[in-house]
């Protein structure tokens, strides 16, 4: 029992830094180290030595994301090791209740869906998991309705609620389609929802009316403009260069607004003498 209760308590120690590597540097110190004086007890001597080490920061070095990153993944190395020495009766019937917790609820909030395990955790994603590449039509779907054929529910919830679920390199995509896609959602009738049945409607109605203010009536109404298979990237680079063109014509304005108040304040003065 004792051995089963120390493996529980060093996956809640793996889990609180998972979930709290993107707030802000004080909260993540303030958290693990109430934790990690919580579970000194019983933890091993040599987990609990690492832990008191790499906290001990005296208030001048910051600790950065990839020093948490760095200690997060010393822990669950370290946690692997533990457990793989183990006998794996132990370790089975140790992990077993917790994980099963774990899995419930996060099956609870995917509509019912199998979490993907790994990483000591449970998952929205697989392990591999390649955020796509695909035209807006394809991108909308999987982002509103997931990939059922792969157990992946709808994408959009890796903008925020599972964000940790995929390295860095692919947050910038997820960035992009997210940006995107809020502004085809932008043509959407008032308090109109989007459901699995209107998805497609929807998108087929929005979407034209977005690429027509980002290319022109007259490129779209060109037959070979094969807008339907323009991805989400090409649109959010669209997007880019529209608010570039708004803040030269802003500048522009105001510039022709202080010539007009110069010209002004000069004829005034001429009118004086």
């Amino acid at each position: 029992m004792a051995q089963q209760k120390k493996i529980v308590d060093l996956e809640n120690v793996v889990n609180t830094l998972k979930e709290t590597v993107a707030t802000s540097v004080q909260e993540i110190l303030k958290q693990v180290t109430e934790t990690s004086t919580n579970l000194a007890k019983s933890l091993p001597n040599d987990l609990e030595q690492m832990l008191t080490e790499r906290f001990q920061i005296d208030g001048v070095m910051p600790l950065t994301r990839g020093d948490v990153q760095s200690i997060e993944a010393s822990i669950m190395a370290r946690l692997e090791a533990i457990v793989a020495s183990l006998p794996s009766n132990i370790g089975n019937a140790g992990g077993a209740q917790e994980d099963g917790g774990a899995q419930q609820q996060l099956r609870g909030r995917e509509g019912g869906r199998e979490p993907f395990h790994w990483g000591g955790g449970f998952h929205m994603v697989p392990h591999d998991f390649e955020f796509p590449k695909a035209s807006c039509k394809n991108m909308w779907f999987r982002w509103h309705l997931g990939q059922e054929s792969h157990g992946i529910g709808p994408l959009k919830k890796l903008h925020v609620e599972y964000k940790m679920d995929i390295p860095l390199r692919h947050r910038y995509l997820v960035e992009k389609t997210h940006r995107v896609m809020e502004e085809i959602s932008k043509y959407m009738a008032v308090e109109e929802t989007l459901t699995k049945e209107n998805c497609g409607d929807i998108f087929d109605r929005c979407f034209p009316q977005l690429v027509k203010r980002l290319y022109g009536e007259v490129k779209f109404a060109k037959p070979r403009f094969r807008w339907m298979d323009l991805s989400y990237v090409t649109l959010y680079n669209m997007m880019g260069k529209e608010n570039k063109r708004r803040r030269e014509e802003d500048e522009e304005d105001e510039e022709a607004a202080e010539g007009l108040a110069g010209m002004a304040a000069g004829g005034g003065e001429e009118d004086d003498e």
